[in-house]
Protein backbone atom coordinates (compact mmCIF):
# COMPACT_ATOMS: atom_id res chain seq x y z
CA UNK A 1 0.00 0.00 0.00
CA UNK A 2 1.20 3.73 -0.22
CA UNK A 3 2.65 5.63 2.42
CA UNK A 4 0.37 8.66 3.37
CA UNK A 5 0.61 10.93 5.99
CA UNK A 6 1.48 8.51 8.88
CA UNK A 7 4.23 6.94 6.66
CA UNK A 8 7.77 8.01 8.97
CA UNK A 9 9.99 7.69 5.49
CA UNK A 10 7.71 9.01 2.79
CA UNK A 11 7.04 12.36 4.04
CA UNK A 12 10.98 13.09 3.76
CA UNK A 13 10.80 12.41 0.05
CA UNK A 14 7.93 14.94 -0.73
CA UNK A 15 8.38 18.56 -1.76
CA UNK A 16 7.89 21.09 1.23
CA UNK A 17 5.37 23.61 1.53
CA UNK A 18 6.53 26.46 -0.88
CA UNK A 19 7.99 29.64 0.87
CA UNK A 20 4.75 32.25 1.65
CA UNK A 21 2.07 29.53 1.36
CA UNK A 22 0.44 27.59 4.15
CA UNK A 23 1.23 24.12 5.26
CA UNK A 24 1.15 20.70 3.76
CA UNK A 25 -1.80 19.05 4.58
CA UNK A 26 -1.86 15.85 2.20
CA UNK A 27 1.53 14.56 0.71
CA UNK A 28 1.71 11.07 -1.05
CA UNK A 29 4.73 8.72 -1.94
CA UNK A 30 4.78 5.11 -2.79
CA UNK A 31 6.41 2.75 -0.88
CA UNK A 32 9.41 1.11 -1.88
CA UNK A 33 8.09 -2.44 -1.39
CA UNK A 34 4.85 -1.76 -4.18
CA UNK A 35 7.94 -1.16 -6.70
CA UNK A 36 9.48 -4.04 -5.63
CA UNK A 37 6.72 -6.48 -5.84
CA UNK A 38 6.37 -4.75 -9.61
CA UNK A 39 9.57 -6.13 -10.34
CA UNK A 40 8.91 -9.20 -9.51
CA UNK A 41 5.82 -9.70 -11.03
CA UNK A 42 8.00 -7.92 -14.15
CA UNK A 43 10.47 -10.31 -13.74
CA UNK A 44 7.93 -13.36 -13.84
CA UNK A 45 6.75 -12.27 -16.86
CA UNK A 46 9.89 -11.92 -18.44
CA UNK A 47 10.47 -15.47 -17.72
CA UNK A 48 7.46 -16.63 -19.29
CA UNK A 49 8.26 -14.50 -22.19
CA UNK A 50 11.82 -16.21 -22.52
CA UNK A 51 10.96 -19.61 -22.10
CA UNK A 52 8.03 -19.21 -24.66
CA UNK A 53 10.05 -17.60 -27.12
CA UNK A 54 13.03 -19.85 -26.81
CA UNK A 55 10.58 -23.13 -26.27
CA UNK A 56 11.59 -23.87 -22.73
CA UNK A 57 13.63 -24.08 -19.65
CA UNK A 58 16.72 -24.36 -21.07
CA UNK A 59 18.01 -21.16 -20.64
CA UNK A 60 17.81 -21.65 -16.84
CA UNK A 61 21.18 -23.15 -16.55
CA UNK A 62 22.65 -20.15 -18.34
CA UNK A 63 23.59 -16.91 -15.57
CA UNK A 64 23.63 -13.92 -17.70
CA UNK A 65 19.89 -14.76 -18.42
CA UNK A 66 19.20 -15.00 -14.97
CA UNK A 67 20.92 -11.98 -14.18
CA UNK A 68 18.28 -10.35 -17.53
CA UNK A 69 15.44 -11.97 -15.44
CA UNK A 70 15.92 -10.78 -12.54
CA UNK A 71 16.97 -7.26 -13.43
CA UNK A 72 13.86 -5.73 -12.61
CA UNK A 73 13.40 -6.29 -9.23
CA UNK A 74 16.68 -3.71 -8.42
CA UNK A 75 16.10 -1.41 -10.85
CA UNK A 76 12.26 -0.73 -10.01
CA UNK A 77 13.09 -0.30 -6.43
CA UNK A 78 15.35 2.19 -7.52
CA UNK A 79 12.60 4.09 -8.94
CA UNK A 80 10.92 3.85 -6.04
CA UNK A 81 13.25 6.22 -4.58
CA UNK A 82 11.57 8.84 -6.24
CA UNK A 83 10.00 11.85 -4.90
CA UNK A 84 6.48 12.10 -4.04
CA UNK A 85 4.27 15.41 -4.02
CA UNK A 86 2.41 17.24 -1.72
CA UNK A 87 -0.20 19.87 -1.57
CA UNK A 88 -1.66 22.60 1.01
CA UNK A 89 -5.17 24.25 0.80
CA UNK A 90 -4.31 26.01 -1.74
CA UNK A 91 -1.12 24.38 -3.68
CA UNK A 92 0.01 21.39 -5.25
CA UNK A 93 3.85 20.87 -5.85
CA UNK A 94 5.76 17.87 -7.38
CA UNK A 95 9.35 19.49 -6.86
CA UNK A 96 10.64 21.71 -4.35
CA UNK A 97 11.62 23.48 -7.09
CA UNK A 98 8.48 24.62 -8.52
CA UNK A 99 4.53 24.63 -7.67
CA UNK A 100 1.04 25.99 -8.82
CA UNK A 101 -1.68 27.60 -7.08
CA UNK A 102 -4.38 25.52 -7.05
CA UNK A 103 -7.24 27.99 -7.29
CA UNK A 104 -5.31 30.34 -10.19
CA UNK A 105 -4.69 27.39 -12.73
CA UNK A 106 -4.57 28.93 -16.24
CA UNK A 107 -4.73 25.45 -18.13
CA UNK A 108 -5.62 21.90 -17.00
CA UNK A 109 -4.85 19.03 -19.75
CA UNK A 110 -5.28 15.50 -19.16
CA UNK A 111 -2.74 13.66 -22.07
CA UNK A 112 -2.57 10.00 -22.29
CA UNK A 113 -4.77 6.82 -22.57
CA UNK A 114 -6.58 5.21 -20.27
CA UNK A 115 -5.13 3.77 -17.01
CA UNK A 116 -2.51 6.11 -17.92
CA UNK A 117 -3.52 9.75 -17.97
CA UNK A 118 -1.14 12.58 -17.11
CA UNK A 119 -2.34 15.64 -15.09
CA UNK A 120 -0.96 18.66 -16.54
CA UNK A 121 -1.15 22.08 -14.85
CA UNK A 122 -0.32 25.43 -15.13
CA UNK A 123 -1.01 28.67 -12.97
CA UNK A 124 -0.89 32.51 -14.19
CA UNK A 125 2.24 33.20 -12.46
CA UNK A 126 3.94 30.29 -14.59
CA UNK A 127 3.97 27.60 -11.97
CA UNK A 128 3.59 24.16 -13.72
CA UNK A 129 3.11 20.94 -11.98
CA UNK A 130 2.89 17.59 -14.26
CA UNK A 131 1.65 14.20 -12.36
CA UNK A 132 0.13 10.32 -13.65
CA UNK A 133 -3.97 10.94 -12.96
CA UNK A 134 -3.79 7.56 -10.80
CA UNK A 135 -1.04 8.03 -8.70
CA UNK A 136 -2.38 11.91 -7.53
CA UNK A 137 -6.04 9.87 -6.80
CA UNK A 138 -3.98 7.10 -4.29
CA UNK A 139 -4.31 9.48 -1.76
CA UNK A 140 -8.03 10.49 -1.88
CA UNK A 141 -7.76 13.66 0.26
CA UNK A 142 -4.77 14.99 -1.36
CA UNK A 143 -7.69 14.60 -4.85
CA UNK A 144 -9.57 16.26 -3.33
CA UNK A 145 -7.50 19.68 -2.57
CA UNK A 146 -6.29 19.02 -6.16
CA UNK A 147 -9.38 18.52 -7.63
CA UNK A 148 -11.56 21.79 -6.01
CA UNK A 149 -8.73 23.90 -7.41
CA UNK A 150 -9.18 22.27 -10.89
CA UNK A 151 -13.09 22.69 -10.69
CA UNK A 152 -12.83 26.35 -9.45
CA UNK A 153 -10.13 27.35 -11.94
CA UNK A 154 -11.90 25.69 -14.81
CA UNK A 155 -15.44 27.51 -13.87
CA UNK A 156 -13.37 30.65 -13.64
CA UNK A 157 -11.75 30.85 -17.25
CA UNK A 158 -8.89 28.29 -17.11
CA UNK A 159 -8.88 26.23 -20.03
CA UNK A 160 -9.62 22.58 -20.57
CA UNK A 161 -10.20 20.21 -23.55
CA UNK A 162 -12.74 18.41 -24.48
CA UNK A 163 -10.60 15.30 -23.51
CA UNK A 164 -9.81 17.00 -19.97
CA UNK A 165 -13.60 17.58 -19.16
CA UNK A 166 -14.30 14.06 -19.93
CA UNK A 167 -11.96 11.88 -17.82
CA UNK A 168 -12.31 14.67 -15.00
CA UNK A 169 -15.80 14.51 -15.24
CA UNK A 170 -16.04 18.73 -15.73
CA UNK A 171 -19.11 20.56 -16.61
CA UNK A 172 -18.80 22.05 -20.62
Amino acid sequence: MAEKNNGRSARARCPGSPVGEGPALEWYQRSIREYFVIGVWFSVFLAGFVSLALWGFEWIYVWWMWAIVVSPIPLYSLVGRAKGFSAGAEWFAVRSETYVRLYELSEVAVHGTAGSWNLELKDKHDGWAQVSLREVQYNRDLWDLVYNGIVYSVANGASAGTQTRNVLHLLP
